[in-house]
Parts: C-alpha cells; sequence; structure tokens
C-alpha cells in the first residue's frame, strides 16, 4: 500500500510528526500541503494540521474543501499537532480541524502533541504564549501515538 502524508506546519512540528509517521510506514512519502498536486497513485492519505489558537491552518482546511471528492475514494487517516493533552480540547481541535465528512470517513484520527519553541514564533505569537503559557519550551510530542498510528492504518 503507497501513503502520502500531506502536512501542514508553520514551525515545523506538524513536518517531523509527518516524516515520524512515514519512517514506520513501508512506501510512505510525506509532503507540505502546499506541494500537492495529484492523489492518483495512492492508496492512502494521512491529512496532518498545527493547531494555532485553536484553530488548523488555512492551507489545509482549503486542500480540504478543494480535494474532498477524491479524499473520499482513499484509505484516510487524520491527525492533528497541539500542545494540549486535554481529551476535550483535542477532540473539539480534531472536529474543528477537518470537515465532518471526512472525520466519518476516515479510518484513524489522532492527536501527536506538539511542540512549542519561542525561538521560532514571531512578536505575536511569542505575547500570546507568555499570557496562556509560563514556560518558555514546550514538547507533548507522543512519539508511541505516532508509531501506534502507523500501525493501525497500514
Amino acid at each position: 500500500m503507497k501513503h502520502l502524508i500531506i502536512y501542514a506546519s508553520n514551525h515545523g512540528a506538524t513536518k517531523a510528526c509527518a516524516e515520524e509517521l512515514s519512517s514506520y510506514l513501508t512506501q510512505a512519502t510525506a509532503v507540505s500541503v502546499d506541494k500537492v498536486h495529484n492523489l492518483s497513485g495512492y492508496d492512502s492519505v494521512i491529512l496532518g494540521t498545527g493547531i494555532y489558537a485553536s484553530k488548523p491552518l488555512k492551507s489545509m482546511q482549503n486542500f480540504c474543501t478543494q480535494n474532498q471528492a477524491e479524499l473520499l475514494t482513499k484509505k484516510l487517516g487524520l491527525f492533528i499537532c497541539c500542545i494540549s493533552q486535554d481529551p476535550n480540547i483535542i477532540a473539539m481541535q480534531l472536529a474543528g480541524a477537518f470537515p465532518a465528512n471526512l472525520r466519518q470517513y476516515a479510518t484513524k484520527m489522532a492527536s501527536f502533541g506538539g511542540t512549542l519553541d519561542p525561538s521560532k514564533l514571531s512578536l505575536t505569537e511569542k505575547s500570546i504564549l507568555k499570557i496562556i503559557n509560563k514556560s518558555d519550551k514546550k514538547d507533548t510530542v507522543d512519539h508511541q501515538a505516532i508509531k501506534d498510528f502507523a500501525e493501525s492504518i497500514q
């Protein structure tokens, strides 16, 4: 089975998770949502987006809207990368990240955690981070969740 992992990432955490996921799958390619031109030739498509201020990246939202019909012909997996570890917040963010029909059709959905590194943030993002988060750097990436996701999507 050929897997295409399509990710939307602002600061690299979602990209890193997509690449880690691809390392657990045979015949897998991880590519930025901005560089995807064709889904043919892939049996499985996995979509992943970073969450910022409880919202998915616009590039992933646009991709889902433009490619819904074709995505519904593939084995589909969905993931988000967010700092929260609260199951209620994660469920809300997953619901907001992808259209309902894709979520209902997906074989697997998960949150892989995330990374906040202030050195990669804009001044506005740093200001927001100071308000909502006292620590300078936070890493909640769940490597076991990535491995489990890969095993379930094979």
